[in-house]
């Protein structure tokens, strides 16, 4: 006799409804993989854009940033040696700030003239609260020709440790950022025309802070004084004359821009430094956080 094996309806159910849930769970996964992705090439798209316009901003702004400067502080009774630009691009804004670097004191002419302590007491007065974070730590570099000695400075971080993009440049409009007065990239003379009262007492030793604001008094008052009329006026002998003098100077050769971006996940700094050199040529400095 034949046995017929008997059929268990009960496990097709079962099976099916595992089945299903796999097949639901793996088309889930599949979605939100897709979706991920769509979202990550959205993103990188957004900054890639943003990237991008940092570079063009850096490279066009800084070319003309001769005539850019001049323009915005032709309509200002006081001329300044930075200035803040918003741009927006995919809904997002791009923080811009241009500055003069010569209107700024070179912390290495600074450091060279004053010594270790007596820079860091200065600084504290001229940056006032915002430098409690000062720390500097110089290069000790070799050089054979004295009167060319190298630079022992070049970053922010030598001289603020602690400090974020927004303590050295991106602080609210009234207050003074500690990138303001500073600089290290110069050739070590300061534009009397643009520089604060600080950062000229900062390059200029012989140059008090009293008679620092004085000149920036003066040169409000009757912007056509060239810089002969303006030390006149100060009634500074003439040996004080000749020292100030070879230090202050009209026109800038170093422009700096930098530029804020945010994306998903936090803000991109950059800073861009364009200095051009004797022989003609251009020297960049670039630093990103």
């Amino acid at each position: 006799m034949i046995q017929r094996r008997k059929r268990h309806p009960g496990y097709v159910l079962p099976m099916t409804l595992v089945l299903l849930s796999l097949a639901g769970i793996t088309l889930e996964m599949t979605v939100r993989q897709s979706l991920q992705r769509t979202l990550d090439a959205r993103q990188a798209h957004t900054d890639l854009q943003h990237q991008w316009a940092a570079r063009s901003c850096s490279r066009v702004l800084l070319e003309q940033s001769d005539t850019l400067l001049d323009t915005l502080n032709a309509d200002s009774p006081h001329p300044t040696s930075s200035h803040r630009i918003t741009l927006t691009l995919s809904n997002r804004e791009i923080q811009l700030l241009l500055c003069d670097e010569q209107a700024k004191a070179n912390v290495n002419n600074i450091y060279r003239q004053r010594g270790k302590e007596n820079t860091t007491h200065l600084l504290r007065r001229i940056l006032s609260s915002s430098a409690q974070s000062i720390a500097l730590s110089p290069l000790h570099l070799a050089s054979d020709d004295k009167t060319d000695p190298l630079p022992q400075f070049g970053t922010f971080n030598q001289v603020f440790p602690q400090a974020t993009p927004e303590h050295l440049a991106f602080t609210p409009r009234h207050t003074a950022a500690l990138s303001s007065n500073l600089t290290f990239w110069t050739d070590g003379t300061i534009n009397y025309r643009t520089a604060s009262a600080a950062a000229l007492h900062a390059a200029t030793p012989t140059l008090t802070m009293d008679l620092a604001n004085r000149l920036v008094t003066l040169r409000q008052d009757q912007p056509g004084l060239g810089l002969d009329d303006l030390l006149l006026e100060l009634d500074l002998d003439q040996e004080s004359i000749q020292t100030i003098k070879p230090r202050l100077t009209d026109s800038s050769n170093c422009r700096s821009l930098w530029i804020a971006w945010p994306d998903q996940h936090r803000t991109h700094y950059r800073l861009d430094v364009q200095r051009a050199e004797a022989d003609g040529k251009t020297t960049h400095f670039r630093f990103t956080w």
